[in-house]
């Protein structure tokens, strides 16, 4: 599954892996605590995440890596090793994005790993946002794995799941990078240094190519209430950019299926850019059939209504097992920019009880 990006400046994909496994007033909408995710107030989310900082140049498209040890791009290559702040960086916009989706976000680093802090930061921040379990782990095998996966696909000049063999990589992380391939999100940028934070926030997340949208298989990877530990690799040269979060960890026992929006309940508008598209997951099969989604802005009233039938804007269902299945997506046409104080209601019928929440951006 490839999307194309096409500006005057940089081309980028991304792919993700497939595992196969309504009209209100002003006055009446949804609870704050619908969802049963973990509810957070703006109060607690500006908290987190001023204590899980973000580098200065998280939200921009490019910076200059720095590594550890870097990358060997020429004769015979090697994978190298990002450096602590860039890896401490990217785990922060983690657990950012987890928490605000409301998941747990308590991560823990391996001692012996703490140069890839960075980039779990990003991840775990997302994922508190959420209201989702964001205490994850930096594993040491992924984030190896991840970095080789990185290389071959630098090495190939070509981003895929499923990459052929590099001729100028030992065959011990050729094989280890090309098993990542297939069990991570992935990147490519024409640009050079193409930041982990970018492509967490405003590639994997976002998710809004024409490939991508019917499914968000890489924001559901990274909402995954099942996601314990993760990895992060990254190489970057005259070929561009190619980043790597390894995905497929089911290291968390989950003895519920997460009500999981984007956005969240409280949502900070940094971490929504323009297009993101919205979507609710509920960890069943849901019939498309019968799904209906009403959203209202309360400032104006203004209402978006989606369903099989008639959409206001794009409306999808997806059923396969990206994280969690049971996903429903809708990108309200012409909703334009989500200020800080817009304040919007979803309900959504034909899942079985119906759900109404609130969604305030700050």
């Amino acid at each position: 599954m490839k999307t194309l990006f096409f500006s005057t400046k940089k081309i980028t994909s991304a792919l993700a892996f497939t595992l196969m496994l309504i009209a209100v007033t002003a006055y009446s909408y949804g609870g704050e605590r619908d969802l049963n995710v973990s509810y957070r107030t703006p109060e607690d989310i500006n908290a987190f995440l001023q204590s899980h900082p973000v580098a200065h140049d998280a939200f921009s498209e490019s910076y200059e890596f720095s590594y550890s040890d870097a990358p060997r791009l020429s004769s015979s290559y090697e994978p190298g090793s990002l450096s602590k702040s860039d890896l401490n960086s990217a785990l922060h916009m983690l657990e950012n994005i987890r928490y605000i989706a409301g998941l747990p976000a308590d991560l823990k680093l391996s001692n012996d790993y703490n140069r890839m802090a960075q980039a779990l930061h990003m991840l775990e921040n997302i994922r508190y946002i959420a209201g989702l379990p964001a205490d994850l782990k930096l594993s040491n095998d992924y984030t190896r794995m991840a970095q080789a996966a990185s290389l071959v696909n630098y090495s190939n000049d070509s981003i895929s799941h499923y990459p052929e063999f590099p001729s100028n990589i030992s065959s011990k992380t050729a094989k280890s990078g090309m098993k990542a391939c297939a069990e991570s999100n992935l990147a490519w940028d024409s640009w050079q240094n193409t930041s982990l934070e970018h492509s967490i926030l405003n590639v994997w997340m976002k998710d809004d190519s024409v490939s991508n949208i019917k499914a968000l298989g890489h924001r559901r990877w990274i909402l995954s209430p099942e996601m314990k530990r993760t990895g992060f690799g990254a190489v970057s040269g005259s070929r561009g950019t190619y980043n790597t979060m390894y995905v497929f960890d089911f290291g968390r026992k989950v003895k519920t299926n997460y009500q999981v929006a984007w956005p969240a309940q409280q949502m900070p508008v940094s971490y929504f850019p323009e297009g993101t598209p919205w979507s609710l997951s509920l960890g069943k099969v849901l019939n498309s059939e019968k799904i209906k989604v009403t959203l209202t802005r309360l400032s104006d009233n203004k209402v978006w209504n989606f369903s099989k039938k008639q959409a206001d804007g794009a409306f999808y269902v997806n059923n396969d097992g990206y994280g969690q299945k049971g996903c429903i997506i809708f990108n309200p046409k012409n909703i334009g920019h989500c200020k800080s104080g817009d304040k919007f209601i979803v309900k959504v019928s034909g899942v079985g009880k119906e759900i109404s929440y609130s969604v305030n951006f700050f």
